[in-house]
């Protein structure tokens, strides 16, 4: 018999195989299963006791359609009033909850009335069960349940939403846990220089909850660290932040808030983290904004914010119905991402999709800073247009021929134009009718282009601070303000003596706007480094369904896999664990693992390397990147702000928003600029008019504009001239497009202060394993002394016959524990074997002991020596574990622990052995010495039982390949006065070796240091030679604390989590040449803001003098006009800006030319190993020796 169910939700032909899978899932392969989203419809055949209808239903409610029986034979009715139901949208919430619930056929809703009639068989729930359904949706409660604690008033739900602001917008947040810090982003508008920044960081300080403002200038970017707090008081602190500062005078805009980072509770799972570098970091948390219609009142935001708010993996939820909008702040993993919450909005009967702002702003806050250019351009063109007739009236009204000139008239034609136009008694001369075209026109002036600098300055002043705008306004509105009342006086004195200059007051302000816009686009473009870089992220993504591929096993090799479909989503969309195709030549969506297929990735934008990378399975690829000829199946493993491309953005961003030392003394200054401009403008108007009125200057100076004027155009022009924004840009600019450059070379500076740290570096210490080799060490040499391994060792760990399961192992080792100690010795005779056997099991016990000491170390060494053992240990079979007890690492030396059976194991090197009191003999002290002197680090076994050591009875020889640009490196810092040293916890031999090779000085190698000490030698180094003159570069958690005390401390990217964090600068590619450029970048960043800051300082103190008249005596009645004056200051400023941007001409150094990663060649490797190894060891009548 047939089951025939209706299913509400199908929309298409992939809605009813969603189905069909979810039915055949809960039935397994035996009954038919017939699903039509075009009926609604879903027929079951042959089902019999596979599964009840209720099982089906719950299915297919499960993969997010509504289901019910649709051939039941008696209905049965249960009648609810239900409050807090507003709209339409209400009544299709309540009625798909209830579709939902066993056995239900029909519900009808009215919210106008809060009646809700439930219609199905007789197997439906009762009405405890459907009210339950009702309440669990969060916005609604059923009069008479008796489960509720209490009864909500009717719209109840939709006023708890209805706080956000009086406009109709509903703010709410769902937080998850509590953040230790929040943040607000916001794009500012009208910055110029860093007195703007002071004032606007003040204005954000002002406001409550804030703890630390953080100012970006050339950018416009502004970092808010407040209190933590719900979402919707979130939103509301970051409204309070942009009113304050749009009453400090610039316009803002609020790009994004967080929540935080750090957060504990219910909404992140305490154990979802990142391994990496010895200790757990958790997944930033990513926000994901969408755009949702389908909210119609007040209830919707409750609604929405419950359900997703549900989900552990979110931290919080923020709903604005008047823009339906809602932000969800999540941590992204392989069990939830981005589709998951669209999935959970439409399961809501809402359609989301991504937020796009329709107000134009952006993330990256592109958009606004383009906007703003155009404004001021159009600022400026209106301006322009209106001055150049201002400047042909004044010449016409001087008596001078500028129009018949730019017409090519005659003296006559002009005049006849002249009449032509009605215009003669403009030019008369002798009338104001002239003057007050040029009031109206400047005026015009005054209101388009100078409304913006009066407004500025005006919410300067009432805010008690003093800034560029200021000095413009000041300078514009005098201007102005005199023109009009000389017009006024000339009416009715027309004898007066002077002149007014309206013209002056629209050229000033028509300069100015010409400034701030080439300035504003110069910025523009020194910020293009972020801009550029997001740029490069993949809009697309094909994530692929297949069959065969766990990714849980499987992880680099889909090869074996099917494709069962492929779905093309935004690249925002991506999750942890997806598999994506990348066809040739497109970009990488994500930072991920290539499962199948091989290519070669162009990673030049990321990482500097110039040459493709060949990329095969298990390779890491980068998001962003290019593509090459093949086709390629990818595994998603890092999205957001950890991939590498979000980690970059993040911190060009943070270096960008710090402020160098040279800037924090420039801002301290700038401090008493404009209101000493102020004083000395008005103290050059007291000295003239006082030598004028005193008769101290002579009568043909002052008799064509009178003394007033005469003094006033001098205090004008020192207002105008001056340019304290030209001090301020000269360190921001240089750093800002410094830092772009190092991120286009794979260099990521954390700090603007950095980079004049960089700039002083005068020594640099590396680290051996890992920095100075690449850091991947494998076993070159071994000797085995099997007499040396007890026999009851061999015994237990070396036969051949019957490897113990762990279950046996854990048995025998209870077992033996038990036994007395004195049973079990190192003379326990073996039982009768051959020579040969006996040496084979020592050997085989040998490499499972050191297998067991250090599969569980991280270390590369003992990676290394895991990988060799293992082959050598178990050639035939899977290895077993055996169990170490009381494992203890120590640092710089090795590990020791204890097996079962009472042996004890010690594994590391000479130091290790000798603070053990283990004797190593003289043949296997010369044998070590002979290796480690080529370069070898030596790694030593001993075994004992029950505390008997019984000697060294192994030794390892572990090489490493030095990397191919070390030695040419090395030599580039010494040709820039930079005094190389090595760091290394290895034995001095070997750093000795490693350093002769690459050229360090034996003087200059520090060795057998101890992880915990790296950091003091960096402290004594740094006592020597100065705090400031030494910078240490590592890979490895042990070099972090070095790394982090250092003053420049460089971390190679390829390295652990923990040294990147602690690290100054990351060289992305991994590339020892990015050493030398950091470097030769940071000092000619450095020299570029000296240059900058030399710049400005003499430019104003050239220009103020000069604008004060200091200069007149000798050149009268020639002087420097106000208009000319602003002129000057204006391109003063863009000056500074545009010295900045040579800096995009940079290049590294050009012995790096074939430096891999840096130019366009590719150095050879040198593998740090002897060409021919003579046997060593003792005697052959010493020992029975093993050598690999």
């Amino acid at each position: 018999m047939a089951l025939k169910l209706k299913v509400e939700g199908m929309t298409c032909g992939h809605c009813s195989r969603h189905v069909n899978a979810a039915i055949r899932r809960a039935v397994g392969d035996g009954p038919s299963i017939e699903v039509d989203h075009r009926t609604d419809s879903a027929v079951v055949s042959g089902l019999g006791r596979a599964a009840s209808a209720e099982d089906l239903i719950d299915a297919i409610g499960a993969a997010g359609y509504a289901a019910a029986r649709s051939d039941a034979a008696q209905d049965r009715v249960v009648e609810l009033e239900v409050t807090g139901m507003r709209c339409q949208s209400c009544e299709k919430w309540v009625r798909e909850a209830l579709l939902k619930a066993p056995g239900v056929r029909a519900v009808a809703a009215d919210h106008a009335t809060g009646a809700v009639k439930v219609t199905g068989d007789a197997g439906m729930e009762g009405r405890p069960a459907l009210a339950k359904r009702v309440r669990a949706l969060g916005c609604y409660l059923v009069v008479g349940d008796s489960d509720a604690n209490t009864i909500a008033p009717r719209g109840g739900a939709g006023a708890a939403a209805g706080r956000g602001g009086a406009a109709g917008e509903a703010n709410g947040a769902a937080p998850r846990g509590k953040a230790q810090s929040a943040e607000v982003v916001l794009q500012v508008e009208g910055m110029t220089c860093a007195s703007c920044a002071s004032t606007v960081q003040r204005a954000a300080l002002r406001t409550d909850g804030v703890l630390e403002a953080r100012v970006n200038v050339m950018s416009g970017r502004v970092l808010v660290k407040t209190v933590t707090g719900d979402a919707a008081g979130q939103e509301e602190r970051a409204r309070s932040i942009v009113d304050d500062i749009e009453v400090a005078g610039f316009d803002a805009h609020v790009v994004k808030t967080t929540s935080g980072e750090e957060r504990s509770g219910p909404g992140v799972d305490p154990d979802d983290v990142e391994s990496g570098g010895g200790g757990g970091q958790r997944r930033p948390l990513e926000t994901l904004v969408l755009s949702v219609t389908g909210m119609t009142c007040e209830a919707c935001p409750t609604r929405i914010m419950d359900v997703v708010g549900k989900e552990p993996a979110v931290a919080s939820v923020n709903v604005s119905i008047a823009r339906n909008r809602v932000a969800v702040e999540y941590q992204p993993s392989p069990e939830f991402g981005p589709r998951d919450i669209f999935a959970i909005v439409e399961d809501m009967s809402y359609t989301p999709s991504l937020w796009v702002d329709s107000e134009g702003g952006s993330d990256d806050g592109g958009d606004l800073e383009l906007r703003h250019v155009l404004f001021l351009r159009g600022r400026f063109l209106i301006a322009a247009a209106l001055t150049v007739p201002l400047m042909f009236i004044m010449h016409e009204r001087m008596g001078g021929s500028a129009l018949a000139r730019f017409l090519r008239l005659t003296d006559e034609e002009r005049d006849n134009v002249i009449g032509w136009f009605g215009l003669r008694s403009v030019f008369a001369g002798d009338l104001p009718f002239a003057a007050l075209l040029s009031a109206v026109l400047a005026g015009v002036v005054q209101w388009e282009t100078g409304r913006l600098f009066y407004t500025r300055a005006y919410r300067a002043l009432r805010v008690g601070t003093a800034n560029m705008d200021v000095l413009v306004a000041s300078g514009a509105g005098a201007a102005y303000l005199y023109s009009a009342y000389f017009m006024l006086r000339q009416m009715a004195e027309p004898d007066a003596v002077g002149e007014d200059f309206f013209h002056t007051s629209a050229m000033i302000l028509t300069f100015v706007a010409l400034g701030n816009w080439l300035q504003e686009a110069s910025k523009r473009r020194s910020s293009s480094a972020i801009r550029k870089l997001l740029a490069m992220q993949a809009t697309t993504a094909t994530v692929l369904t297949l069959d065969g591929y766990d990714s849980s096993v499987d992880v680099d090799d889909a090869s074996r896999a099917r494709v069962l479909d492929e779905e093309d989503i935004d690249a925002k969309l991506l999750h942890i664990g997806d598999v994506v195709k990348v066809l040739p030549f497109e970009k990488v969506p994500a930072d991920g693992v290539v499962v199948l297929g091989s290519s070669a990735m162009d990673e030049s934008l990321l990482t500097g390397e110039s040459r493709p990378v060949p990329k095969q399975m298990g390779a890491e690829v980068v998001g962003g990147s290019l593509n090459g000829s093949g086709r390629l199946f990818v595994r998603v493993t890092r999205v957001g702000k950890e991939s590498m491309l979000g980690t970059i953005v993040s911190l060009v961003e943070d270096a960008q928003m710090t402020r160098a030392p040279s800037q924090v003394i420039a801002d301290r200054v700038l401090g008493y600029v404009v209101p000493g401009i102020l004083g000395l403008s008005a103290f050059v108007f007291v000295v003239w008019l006082t030598l004028a009125y005193a008769g101290a200057l002579p009568p043909e100076w002052t008799e064509d504009d009178g003394k007033v004027l005469f003094s006033f155009l001098f205090a004008l022009a020192v207002l105008l001239i001056s340019c304290p924004c030209a001090l301020g840009l000269a360190t921001p600019t240089a750093v800002m497009v410094g830092t772009g450059v190092g991120a286009r070379h794979g260099i990521l500076i954390k700090g603007a202060d950095v980079i004049e740290n960089l700039a002083e570096v005068k020594h640099i210490v590396f680290d051996k394993t890992g920095t100075l080799t690449k850091g991947q060490p494998h076993v070159v040499r071994h000797l085995l002394y099997p007499e040396q391994v007890p026999a009851y060792v061999a015994e237990k760990f070396g036969k051949d016959d019957a490897l113990l399961s762990q279950r046996d192992e854990d048995k025998e080792e209870k077992e033996e524990d038990d036994e007395d100690d004195g049973e079990v010795t190192a003379q326990t005779p073996p039982p009768n074997r051959t020579v040969s056997e006996s040496i084979a099991m020592s050997q085989r016990a040998a490499f499972r002991i050191l297998y067991a000491a250090e599969e569980a170390s991280e270390h590369p060494i003992a990676a290394a020596i895991t990988a060799f053992t293992r082959e050598k240990a178990y050639p035939n079979g899977k290895p077993v574990r055996f169990r170490s007890k009381d494992a203890t690492s120590l640092p710089g030396m090795g590990v020791v622990c204890k097996l079962a059976g009472g042996v004890d194991v010690a594994v590391g090197n000479r130091r290790l052995m000798q603070e053990l009191g283990i004797e190593i003999t003289k043949m296997q002290d010369q044998a070590i010495h002979s290796l480690a002197r080529k370069g070898f680090s030596i790694v030593l076994l001993s075994v004992g039982v029950r505390g008997v050591a019984r000697g060294v009875c192994a030794w390892l020889a572990i090489g490493d390949t030095l990397r191919p640009e070390a030695h040419t490196v090395v030599n580039l810092l010494r040709r820039m006065q930079i005094e190389p040293w090595v760091l290394s916890g290895d034995n001095a031999e070997a750093a000795a070796s490693v350093g002769a090779q690459v050229g360090i000085p034996a003087s200059n190698i520090i060795a057998e240091v101890k992880p915990a000490d790296k950091e003091a030698k960096i402290r004594s180094l740094q006592a020597a030679h100065g705090t400031d003159a030494v910078a240490m570069v590592g890979d490895g958690v042990n070099d972090a604390p070095a790394i982090a005390r250092a003053s420049v401390g460089i971390a190679i990217g390829a390295g652990s989590d923990v040294a990147i964090e602690a690290a100054n600068v990351v060289l992305v590619n991994s590339s020892l040449g990015g050493v030398a450029t950091a470097v030769s970048l940071g000092r000619v960043v450095t020299r570029r803001i000296k240059i900058n800051l030399w710049l400005s300082l003499g430019y104003n103190i050239v220009a103020i003098p000069v604008a004060a008249g200091v200069l007149y005596p000798f050149t009268a009645p020639a002087r420097l006009p106000p208009s000319l004056a602003a002129f000057a200051m204006a391109m003063s400023s863009v000056c500074v800006v545009a010295s900045s941007l040579l800096l995009n001409l940079f290049k590294p150094p050009r012995e790096l030319a074939n430096v891999t990663g840096i130019g366009n060649g590719m150095g050879a490797a040198d593998v740090v190993r002897p060409a021919k190894a003579d046997v060593v060891g003792p005697p052959p009548s010493e020992r029975t020796p093993l050598l690999g």
